[in-house]
């Protein structure tokens, strides 16, 4: 997964772990649906290795493991991939990182108009 989303995740899990709240992201794979029509690329990979693409009922087993498994056998702000904690990015830990990555973020939403 990319960086940026899994160090908001885990600023989710800092923030809200007082509120008892489990904060789990999820990468359902591959899945096979239309979406890929649209960009070449994929839309050829989709076309040849059909195999390697999960039907959108695999993609959601993660999803669901994570919604009907109890709290105690997961890891609270954690990804999850095949019902399975994977490993992540080291950067995303590194408290400095994520608190220039939040002021940089911060800093460009005030140029909105």
């Amino acid at each position: 997964m990319k960086i940026i989303p899994r160090q908001v995740f885990k600023n989710f899990v800092i923030n809200f772990s007082l509120y008892e709240i489990k904060v789990y992201s999820v990468h359902p794979g591959v899945v096979r649906t239309p979406l890929y029509k649209y960009d070449f690329f994929s839309n050829t990979f989709v076309k040849f290795f059909p195999i390697a693409l999960k039907s959108p009922k695999e993609g959601s087993l993660t999803t669901v493991y994570l919604a009907l498994e109890k709290c105690e056998n997961l890891s609270n702000g954690e990804y999850y991939f095949d019902c399975e904690v994977v490993p992540h990015n080291p950067l995303i830990d590194n408290k400095e990182v994520r608190s220039q990555l939040i002021e940089y973020t911060k800093n460009l939403f005030l140029k909105i108009p």
